[in-house]
């Protein structure tokens, strides 16, 4: 049984200073050692306790902050967290589909909480309940959430800076890759896209003559119109 680990931001600016620092100094990611951390263990419950309290090299940094996913084949919990916020745990519903962004879910407070940016979240959000509400195949998941729908680019899921009209200085980002976990099928699929990002190989750490259990599958994709 595998279990997968996914999480967006609710402290942006935050996570946007923790990106710019690994790529400057090549310093790994804190919240990336504590989702390997977490992935170490085989019982979903002690994942999540390990995704709650595990601090990593910054012992005053505890914890995964934001929208945690945490999922085995079986069951699906969603953990929202901030520094301000104590950790809500929920048992989703499997028959229903569930998305998060940048915008508090159970903390109305957290997050993004008003103007253009929480319009952004919300509107993403929806297009990527739509599009998992529509799917009916894993493809398909990744095949919406790299369409546009929006007439604004910065509210859109899958983003292309070259195609925000009236740019400012903070419209610097652009969608670079889709990443799809697969727990009952164990595949990873990695999408990168053809013009923001460039695919240098697979970093293999596993031992000699170690038979891999999960597949990896790398493809190339680019945005385009979608249905709305």
């Amino acid at each position: 049984m595998g279990i997968g680990i996914i999480n967006s931001a609710l402290m942006v600016n935050a996570d946007e200073k923790e990106k710019k620092l690994a790529k400057k100094k090549g310093k790994p990611s804190e919240d990336g050692k504590k989702i390997r951390r977490a992935l170490m263990f085989k019982k979903p419950s002690e994942a999540i306790y390990s995704v709650m309290n595990y601090t990593g090299d910054d012992k005053g940094d505890v914890g995964v902050k934001g929208h945690t996913f945490l999922a085995t084949p079986k069951y699906t919990y969603s953990i929202e967290m901030t520094t301000e916020h104590k950790p809500v745990i929920k048992k989703l519903n499997r028959k229903d589909n569930h998305a998060r962004t940048n915008h508090g879910y159970d903390y109305k407070d957290s997050g993004y909480t008003s103007g253009p940016s929480k319009k952004s979240s919300e509107l993403r959000w929806q297009y990527a309940q739509d599009v998992l509400d529509n799917a009916k195949n894993p493809d398909d998941v990744l095949d919406g959430l790299s369409a546009y729908y929006s007439n604004d680019m910065r509210n859109n899921p899958y983003r292309d800076k070259d195609m925000v009209k009236n740019p400012t200085d903070k419209d610097i980002l652009s969608t670079t890759g889709q990443v799809m976990i697969n727990l009952t099928d164990l595949e990873f699929t990695l999408r990168i896209d053809k013009d923001k990002s460039e695919f240098y190989g697979i970093d293999d750490r596993t031992r000699d003559h170690y038979e891999p259990k999960i597949k990896i599958k790398v493809q190339y994709v680019k945005n385009k119109k979608g249905w709305k």
